[in-house]
């Protein structure tokens, strides 16, 4: 006989109560009012552009030499999806409430498909931006966290010049990103 203890069973999420639906309907129309949902869309798009930048590609490719990394189409991409990744963890740390954070981040998106859908079809296509998610889990990781993730990423887990380009760009990114967001000036 089987044993099927291991199994779970989906369980769907209470549904909302009419209460809470227009608790969250007047908070949306409170960010509307006071402006932060047009800042959290800019925020977007210019987290956006500062990642598909031909600036930005050229500085992640000079980074790559400076770590003695081999640059090719394959290290770029990676480049462009820790990149990408730090800003939506940046931003899901901290922009709040959790509303304007997803608005930021859809807007991010909707700005990198725009400027640069090539790049936006390398994200969806590829598994790592699941790597990094399982990286931090639910809780802060470490930029050796990532950098080790992101050697793992680019075929070679051991290599210590990906393990430092990794950390290096998410240090970096995390700042750039960092200071994005503190630089917006949300109502309460």
């Amino acid at each position: 006989m089987n044993d099927d203890s291991d199994i779970k069973i989906f369980t769907p999420m209470a549904k909302k109560t009419a209460e809470e639906n227009f608790a969250y309907t007047d908070e949306v129309k409170k960010h509307q009012l006071n402006g932060n949902i047009r800042k959290a869309r800019e925020l977007g798009r210019a987290a956006a552009r500062a990642f598909v930048s031909d600036e930005s590609v050229s500085a992640r490719a000079e980074l790559a030499r400076e770590n003695g990394v081999e640059i090719n189409a394959d290290i770029l991409r990676q480049l462009m999806i820790l990149s990408v990744f730090t800003a939506e963890y940046s931003i899901s740390r901290c922009v709040t409430p959790d509303m304007l954070a997803k608005e930021t981040q859809s807007a991010m998106y909707a700005e990198m498909l725009k400027s640069a859908p090539g790049a936006y079809d390398d994200l969806l296509r590829s598994a790592s931006f699941s790597f990094y998610y399982m990286t931090v889990g639910d809780r802060s990781a470490s930029p050796d966290d990532i950098a080790s993730t992101f050697a793992m990423v680019c075929g070679d887990k051991h290599s210590k010049p990906l393990f430092e380009l990794g950390r290096t760009l998410y240090e970096r990114c995390v700042q750039k990103y960092g200071k994005m967001i503190a630089d917006v000036d949300f109502a309460n």
